[in-house]
C-alpha cells in the first residue's frame, strides 16, 4: 500500500505564488512508486481549512508547501493538530516563534548567536529618528516582502510605511553589511551552505529570490573549513533551540569575521531554483531523495 500523502499549498498570504511552485515541483519529483499525493490547495476564499482537509479524504501524512502568514506561523500546524493529521514540519510553537523576526532574534541571542541591533514598532507607535543606514521589515512576513534598506530620514519614513502594508508590527535593524549566506537543516543535520549573491537587487530581495537570473548560488560556498564548521553549528543551533522538526534555513550575513543571524524559516521554498535543493543536491541527493527525506 502506498503512503498517502497530502500536499497542502497555495494559502491566503502574499507567498501563495511561491507556495504554488514549490507544489509544482514536489508533484514533478515526489517518489509516485512510494506515495499516493492528495493535492489539496487552500485558497483565498476559503472559509475553513479545517473541513477542506477532511474532506479530501483519508491522509496518512501532510506534506506542507505553504509559505508565510497562515502556512509557517504555527496556524495550519495548529489545524493539523486538532483533527489528527500528523505532517512534516516544525510544531505550532517553533513555527510562531521562527515567524516572528523579532522573537525569534531574542531565541537566537539566548544560544550565543549575533544579530543586528533593532527596535520592534507596531501601527501608531513613535518613529525612530534616522540615525545611520538600516534595514526595515515586515516582522512576520516572509519572502522579504516589503523589505527595504533607508539610507536617509526620508526613506526610513518611506520604508516604514511600505512596511506596514504587509503587516501591523515592523522591524528596524541597523544595516550590516557584508556576505549572505544560508544553511538548511534537515532533521537536526547541516546540509552544505549555499553563498546568496544577488545579481539585480541590492540585497536578497523578492525579485533576486524568484525572478530568473536575481542571483547567483554557489554551493558549497567559498568558505574556509573552519567558518564553514561554524555557520552550520549556529544553525543546527537555532534548529534545535527551537524545536524545530524536519527541513529549516537559516540565513546569515558574514560580516567582520561575524555571522549574524537574519531569520530561520521552518518551511523553505521547494522550487527548482529555491536553495534548499540545490544544498540537497550539493550533498548528493537527488530531489526525489530529498522528498522523501522530508517526508520522514
Amino acid at each position: 500500500m502506498k503512503t498517502r500523502i497530502g500536499l497542502i499549498f497555495g494559502g491566503q498570504s502574499d507567498e501563495r505564488f511561491v507556495s504554488k511552485q514549490s507544489a509544482i515541483a514536489i508533484k514533478k519529483y515526489i517518489n509516485k512508486q512510494k506515495y499516493s499525493l492528495v493535492e489539496i490547495e487552500i485558497t483565498p476564499k476559503a472559509n475553513s481549512i479545517a473541513r477542506l482537509i477532511k474532506n479530501a479524504g483519508k491522509i496518512d501524512k501532510a506534506l506542507l508547501a505553504l509559505h508565510g502568514p497562515g502556512g509557517e506561523d504555527g496556524r495550519i500546524q495548529a489545524v493539523l493538530d486538532l483533527i489528527g493529521i500528523k505532517y512534516n514540519s516544525s510544531g505550532v510553537l517553533a513555527s510562531a516563534i521562527a515567524m516572528n523576526k523579532s522573537l525569534c532574534k531574542e531565541e537566537a541571542k539566548k544560544v550565543g548567536l549575533d544579530v543586528a541591533n533593532g527596535r520592534l514598532l507596531i501601527k501608531n507607535s513613535s518613529r525612530p529618528t534616522f540615525k545611520k543606514k538600516c534595514v526595515i521589515k515586515p516582522n512576520n512576513v516572509g519572502s522579504s516582502l516589503g523589505v527595504s534598506i533607508a539610507n536617509n530620514p526620508n526613506e526610513l519614513s518611506l520604508g516604514i510605511k511600505k512596511a506596514f502594508t504587509y503587516d501591523d508590527q515592523v522591524l528596524v535593524e541597523d544595516y550590516i553589511p557584508g556576505k549572505e549566506f544560508t544553511v538548511p537543516v534537515l532533521n537536526g543535520t547541516a546540509l552544505p551552505v549555499v553563498e546568496i549573491i544577488p545579481n539585480q537587487s541590492k540585497f536578497f530581495d523578492y525579485k533576486a529570490k524568484y525572478e530568473p537570473g536575481g542571483s547567483e548560488e554557489i554551493v558549497p560556498a567559498r568558505l574556509n573549513a573552519s567558518y564553514t564548521k561554524k555557520i552550520q553549528e549556529l544553525a543546527v543551533a537555532i534548529h534545535k533551540s527551537l524545536n524545530c522538526k524536519g527541513l529549516t534555513r537559516s540565513d546569515f550575513i558574514f560580516s567582520n569575521g561575524k555571522f549574524y543571524f537574519l531569520e530561520i524559516n521552518t518551511i523553505p521554498g521547494m522550487t527548482e531554483n529555491s536553495l534548499a535543493p540545490k544544498s540537497a543536491q550539493a550533498a548528493g541527493m537527488s530531489f526525489t531523495q530529498f522528498i522523501d527525506k522530508i517526508i520522514g
